[in-house]
């Protein structure tokens, strides 16, 4: 990641929304020991609403057919692979 390049919080994806993090704790670039980004810890109350809500999704998605579980997959990784030079700065 060059030096220009801010370093990105990570917080958690719960319920269809972002949360900010607690504790952030540095992720080094471990070629030149800059911060690449930071990673974070979330509180107990956030983990249990993250649970509650995977098992609340889980009968629908359960119920989906076979291609439409695979169109959201297709989504997915279109997604991922247009935002790929986001992605090879966080791991490059």
């Amino acid at each position: 990641m060059s030096a220009a390049s801010p370093a990105l919080e990570v917080g958690a994806w719960v319920a269809g929304a972002w949360h900010t993090g607690v504790n952030p704790m540095p992720v080094v670039d471990v070629d030149d020991g800059s911060i690449v980004a930071f990673a974070t810890s979330t509180s107990p109350a956030l983990l249990q609403q993250a649970i509650k809500s995977a098992k609340a999704a889980a009968p629908a998605l359960a119920a989906l057919p076979s291609h439409a579980r695979g169109e959201v997959l297709m989504r997915a990784a279109a997604r991922v692979e247009s935002e790929r030079g986001i992605f090879a700065q966080w791991i490059c």
